[in-house]
């Protein structure tokens, strides 16, 4: 996965409305087998990748499936032709984005 990341092959699609990223996925020290969703959610270790135009968020807001999770989708394609569609379970969580420990913006700068 991590190899798949780096090089696609085909376009990558994240999500289950086709949504294809602008930006590449890969992250040099990438997610690794027996990460646990916490440790990966901790965003203060990376870089703000968005548009240099756009302020880094002070909070991301992601849906993950979850067997327990108390939201249901009706989006998990059985078939193509003719259309249909199980019912998946989804948590929604919302992450705080840290400053970065080291920044450099001078202080006078940030009160711009």
């Amino acid at each position: 996965l991590y190899n798949a990341l780096r090089d696609p092959v085909w376009p990558l699609y994240l999500g289950r409305k086709a949504f294809v990223p602008g930006e590449p996925v890969w992250l040099e020290d990438g997610l690794q087998a027996g990460t646990d969703l916490n440790a990966a959610l901790d965003l203060q270790s990376y870089p703000w990748l968005g548009p240099a135009h756009r302020p880094r968020p002070k909070q991301l807001r992601l849906v993950v499936e979850d067997l327990q999770g108390s939201e249901v989708r009706p989006d998990q394609p059985l078939s193509f032709a003719p259309r249909s569609f199980a019912p998946r379970h989804v948590r929604t969580l919302f992450v705080d984005v840290k400053e970065p420990e080291s920044s450099t913006v001078p202080a006078s700068a940030e009160e711009v």
